[in-house]
């Protein structure tokens, strides 16, 4: 898959994304990894970049090492995160009606990435894409799942919300933990 044609996909999820997910519906899971392979690469390496400019760095041989870090770790998070979510997407998914296989919730955690790796590199705005981004993916759950947008979004959102009611659990058990041990922090040592 060349970049031009990646690019031009990514344009019409961006602008376009119902039209673009009804022409995925019949394309397979290997076109969206592709798409991934080819579109994820600006992400790593501006991420890398913007890592090496904001981080001190100490010496040129450590901004490059840094900004190779980041980049190989934001690729490689591009690709195997989908796995991840679209795993768990298409368990909630499949529990409230979804009509068409893994293969099709896992097209749609790939595509739903291009926010993301065209503009997420852009520190403070770049999570406002992220956020499109699971709006993408709500689209293409509803489009390529065939599921009423009511529970394209219940099979979006509540992964989203279990794992941060988790979350917030997980940091106030650590936090009474902390206090209940008698662990104080004392407010001078930093004056």
């Amino acid at each position: 898959m060349c970049f031009v044609k990646c690019l031009k996909k990514a344009k019409s999820f961006l602008l376009e994304p119902t039209k673009a997910f009804k022409k995925e519906q019949k394309t397979s899971f290997v076109e969206a990894f592709k798409y991934v392979l080819v579109i994820g690469p600006i992400l790593a390496i501006l991420n890398g970049v913007i890592a090496g400019l904001i981080l001190p760095i100490i010496s040129p041989l450590a901004g490059i090492i840094t900004i190779i870090a980041v980049a190989i770790m934001s690729y490689v998070a591009l690709i195997i995160t989908p796995f991840i979510s679209g795993l768990i997407v298409h368990l909630f998914a499949y529990l409230l009606g979804a009509k068409k296989g893994l293969e099709q919730t896992l097209k749609v955690t790939f595509y739903s990435q291009t926010p993301s790796m065209l503009f997420g590199w852009i520190p403070i705005i770049g999570s406002i894409f992220g956020i499109y981004g699971i709006v993408l993916q709500i689209i293409g759950i509803k489009n390529l799942q065939k599921m009423t947008m009511g529970r394209a979004i219940l099979a979006v959102l509540l992964p989203i919300i279990i794992l941060s009611v988790l979350l917030i659990i997980g940091i106030l058990l650590l936090i009474f933990t902390i206090f209940s041990l008698g662990i104080h922090f004392d407010t001078n040592m930093f004056t």
